[in-house]
């Protein structure tokens, strides 16, 4: 039994839209998983200022730690700096604001 031109054109058609839904289906999660990445917030307390944070020593070995471990800002996390300015009672005023 042989398949006729329309016959034949139906069943390769139809084989197209098998194999395209199939495709959908197997990229369907790695799609879902790409949506569901989480960007981690990292709070940092800080009791003096900016410009002293960024020449803190302790401060860049922290982050070539974290580059180390595969963590890149802005990809998968990022920092909320908050800063005192040498008013130790904003202290626990920020914390507040970091952990909110």
């Amino acid at each position: 039994m042989n398949a006729t031109g329309g016959q034949r054109s139906a069943l390769v058609q139809s084989a197209y839209c098998v194999v395209a839904v199939a495709l959908l289906l197997a990229l369907c999660p790695s799609v879902a998983a790409q949506q569901a990445k989480k960007v981690s917030r990292i709070g940092w307390l800080g009791p003096g200022s900016p410009e002293r944070y960024d020449k803190n020593v302790r401060v860049h070995a922290f982050f070539q730690g974290l580059r180390e471990l595969g963590w890149i800002e802005g990809q998968n996390f990022i920092i909320e700096p908050r800063f005192a300015y040498d008013e130790y009672s904003r202290l626990p005023e920020l914390a507040v604001e970091l952990a909110g």
